[in-house]
């Protein structure tokens, strides 16, 4: 049993309900249950791991004078006297700016390669290079996956990043609608006009051998070898009523990519994430959007009373700091993807979408590589925890002691300035604010011949000051953010050759990680060139920015890929 935090795996629960199963699940009610039992069987295997992430999205977005309840597993606002002051010095923000443009250095966008100098290989390599940048640039990968996968990375250590192909979207194409007809074959045959008597092509007598009576070339039924007619498949066109052609409808289907939300995503509790056999990934949507997905499968699916948590939405500010105050929007679910790979109970895997107890889709496991389509990293890899760490988790602790700094700092001033008052009982005197030319009246006689006096402030010892110097020196020590990356040229630096080993020697740190996300991409959009191999049956329009940014168009089929390139981002 590991007892890192948000990397616990009891060993005491129950048995999996997927191992603990003879067979698969068959009816709807089954399935719904099955799908349902799993997402809870998976969420006790990331116990802790919720409350690191959350408190990281609460520090990045300023709010940072919280607490966390256990009771209710929520965070809320601080309950400190309204006195003491509360500042906050948001150094993990730009520390998280800065760690989002490290990663996000560069352009993301993949490049193939030709495995080998073949000119066809070369070719390949060439389609599949526009492709990617096509598709990139056609569902916005920078802003919808690029950048949240960073931001996912460094506020929780981890980031998973999927695609899949949805057969329902891209263009909408409209064909004729035909049908097929069987039609009687004839063949052109000598035959007796007086017995109708039957003779082969080849035949070359002018009299009939029955009857000698006149042969003449007759249209007969063609027959196959044992005696039986022969037919020919004939395709034509279905005309309406009124006349006119009958069209078909249909979209050719596109990829489809996306950042999971780490915080809705339960996998399989193992230590290495390619040992996944299934995972669950839940999402709030609104009542209209699931039946306009599902249509009449999604009928009876009602809206669910979520809480805070259960949202997919993870900013602090939503509905109430301390997401006590249930969901004022009643008109979501929660809508459950389950994925498993093939094995005992699934030959072919399992893919299964259930939302409030009903099922809305039953199939496979799309795909032909037996995995889930899910793309794993990790910012700091722990030995025998599923979950990586993330980097803002020391800094955390240093943030807090900033923050505690500078609100004795505050404090002190304002005691400073507006000094605290010693007023004598009975001496009439009631609230002193401390405005300029203040007068005092009191009564000597009532207070014993003693009047108000001011306790004069105490300047705080400079240890406190370099306290925070010290505390500022090991966040930027451990945060990596040298004076160089801040744009600061340190003492004693002269010339832009130390400027540049300063700067590489300060990058360097970040380069295990840069690598890690970058490899991650490669392997995620070599995926995506398997399903455009597989289902660009028919030939697509492709568009690129090409020299001096200048608009290509290109034209690719599957086949043009030939799965010979090696993609490097």
């Amino acid at each position: 049993m590991n007892n890192r935090s948000g990397s616990t795996y009891d060993t005491s629960i129950s048995t999996s309900p997927v191992s603990g199963r003879e067979k698969a699940p068959s009816s709807k009610e089954d399935i719904a249950s099955f799908v349902e039992s799993v997402l809870e069987f998976n969420k006790k295997g990331r116990q802790g791991f919720d409350q690191g992430v959350r408190q990281a999205i609460h520090f990045v977005g300023g709010d940072q004078w919280i607490q966390y309840l256990p009771y209710t597993q929520r965070f809320s606002l601080h309950q400190l006297d309204d006195w003491i002051p509360t500042p906050t010095t948001n150094i993990i923000g730009r520390t998280f700016d800065r760690l989002m443009d490290i990663l996000l250095e560069g352009d993301p966008t993949p490049t193939a390669f030709p495995a080998t100098q073949d000119q066809r290989d070369v070719d390949a390599a060439t389609a599949a290079s526009h492709i990617m940048i096509g598709e990139a640039r056609r569902m916005n990968s920078y802003e919808k996956l690029y950048s949240p996968a960073a931001a996912w990375l460094i506020v929780s250590g981890n980031c998973i990043i999927t695609h899949s192909w949805n057969p329902h979207a891209g263009t909408k194409v409209r064909e004729p609608k035909t049908r097929k007809q069987r039609v009687p074959r004839e063949t052109l045959r000598p035959v007796c006009q007086n017995c109708n008597a039957e003779y082969d092509i080849d035949y070359v007598a002018e009299r009939c051998q029955v009857c000698n009576g006149p042969i003449a070339m007759k249209k007969s039924p063609d027959r196959d070898n044992y005696g039986g007619q022969t037919y020919d498949t004939k395709i034509e066109d279905v005309i309406g009523a009124d006349g006119r052609q009958v069209m078909n409808e249909y979209r050719i289907g596109q990829v489809e990519e996306h950042a999971v939300n780490v915080l809705n995503f339960y996998p399989h509790p193992v230590a290495d994430p390619d040992k996944m056999r299934h995972a669950v990934e839940v999402e709030a949507m609104d009542l209209d959007e699931i039946k306009d997905t599902f249509g009449s499968k999604a009928k009876d699916v009602v809206a669910e009373h979520l809480d805070y948590s259960e949202l997919d939405i993870s900013h602090p500010h939503h509905e109430g700091f301390s997401g006590s105050e249930l969901s004022r929007d009643r008109d979501k679910a929660q809508v459950k993807f389950l994925r498993h790979v093939p094995g005992r109970m699934f030959k072919k895997g399992c893919f299964a979408i259930v939302a409030n107890g009903h099922l809305l889709h039953k199939g496979d496991l799309p795909g032909d590589s037996g995995k889930l389509p899910y793309r794993i990293m990790r910012w700091r890899e722990i030995p025998g925890s599923f979950w990586g760490m993330s980097p803002l988790t020391d800094l955390m602790r240093i943030q807090k002691r900033i923050n505690a700094i500078d609100s004795h700092l505050i404090s002190n001033r304002k005691r400073m300035v507006n000094p605290q008052w010693l007023i004598p009982h009975g001496s009439g005197v009631g609230k002193l604010d401390g405005r300029a030319g203040l007068s005092v009246r009191y009564d000597p006689h009532g207070a014993g011949g003693l009047k108000p006096e001011i306790v004069p402030g105490v300047p705080l010892p400079a240890q406190v000051m370099e306290e925070r110097r010290m505390i500022m020196s090991d966040y930027q020590e451990i945060s990596g953010e040298m004076e160089v990356l801040l744009g600061r040229i340190p003492p004693g630096v002269e010339s832009g050759y130390q400027v540049d080993l300063l700067v590489e020697q300060a990058l360097k740190r970040f380069g295990p990680i840069y690598k890690r996300f970058r490899l991650g991409l490669a392997d995620h959009h070599r995926e995506q060139l398997i399903l455009c191999e597989k289902n660009w049956t028919e030939s697509r329009k492709v568009q690129v920015l090409g020299d001096n940014k200048a608009t290509e168009v290109y034209h690719y089929r599957g086949a043009d890929l030939r799965n010979s390139t090696d993609i490097v981002v």
